[in-house]
């Protein structure tokens, strides 16, 4: 096949704690490959989310038959981390072998991609959670606090809020929950005590992992459970009405648990819900159109 010299390709990734989503992409926006690497949370391991994002722009490459070919490609990176400014230098500085890499956060790249425009909204709940908006070359941040201390409403926190509420159950200080059933099952554990040595060491992908046992719970009345998606969804409300408030002209909601909160969240604001038109991975590769276009 002979190639223009003016030969260009587009790539998205949208990196995250758990993983690295890689498309390529050319002129005419059509996809030519797809690749999910591993974690690339820079301000969790810099160095593993290098070789993530290296590896999934790499097998990709391979994948669109473009091996080699890197020096053509113009780059949208959007990572979980880099709104630290001190991660975000340390990512900018990194010597890629791209034609052009340009990085921001991956919360605008998934609010490009839920709009496809630099107006819009996202309310994010997957392992963690926070909220999103760009209107009038503004934008907002709320929560991306990072878990323990954040993330409220998302699957980790939902995995947190009931090992805590089977413990204090356990000590008699709350009311039995069958969520102690539903996490021994999980678990493959009989007692409290073997709970509190599994999570030791837990990060917020352990914890996410119980985030379904406690939907499970909810739907069935157990108050505990109830208690817990009530308060979680009634913070992602407060947080899609504020995005609202700041003047977003489209919401959607994206994430792991975002579709099962929606049922336990104010349906006024669910009336004004969008779905996503489409990927992070997708507003990363508009994200770097845009700057091309304009640098």
């Amino acid at each position: 096949m002979v190639r223009s010299k003016a030969e260009r390709y587009w790539v998205g990734v949208d990196g995250g704690g758990t993983k690295c989503k890689v498309v390529i992409m050319n002129d005419r926006l059509e996809v030519l490959a797809n690749y999910i690497s591993g974690p690339a949370n820079p301000y969790q391991d810099l160095s593993l989310a290098i070789n993530s994002i290296s590896l999934g722009i790499e097998e990709a490459a391979k994948l669109a038959g473009l091996h080699n070919r890197q020096d053509k490609f113009i780059v949208g990176m959007g990572l979980a981390g880099v709104n630290v400014p001190r991660v975000f230098q340390l990512v900018d500085n990194w010597q890629n072998p791209y034609k052009s890499c340009h990085l921001t956060t991956d919360l605008h790249i998934a609010c490009l991609g839920a709009h496809e425009s630099d107006e819009g909204a996202v309310i994010v709940a997957g392992t963690g959670s926070c909220g999103y908006a760009t209107s009038k070359n503004d934008s907002l941040l709320i929560g991306a606090h990072g878990f323990p201390a954040g993330d409220k409403g998302s699957g980790a926190w939902l995995g947190l809020k009931a090992v805590e509420s089977v413990l204090l159950a356990d000590n008699g200080l709350y009311p039995p929950t069958m969520l102690t059933e539903l996490l021994f099952e999980q678990l493959q554990v009989t007692s409290c005590i073997e709970i509190v040595d599994c999570i030791q060491k837990a990060n917020q992908n352990y914890y996410a992992q119980f985030a379904i046992q406690v939907f499970c719970a909810a739907n069935k009345g157990d108050v505990a459970a109830l208690k817990i998606v009530d308060d979680g969804a009634k913070y992602l409300s407060d947080v899609g009405f504020k995005l609202l408030d700041f003047g977003a002209k489209r919401l959607a909601m994206i994430g792991g648990v975002s579709q099962a909160m929606k049922k336990w969240m104010n349906q006024e604001l669910i009336m004004e819900e969008s779905e996503p038109l489409n990927s992070p991975e997708f507003g990363a590769v508009l994200f770097a159109r845009n700057h091309e276009m304009t640098s």
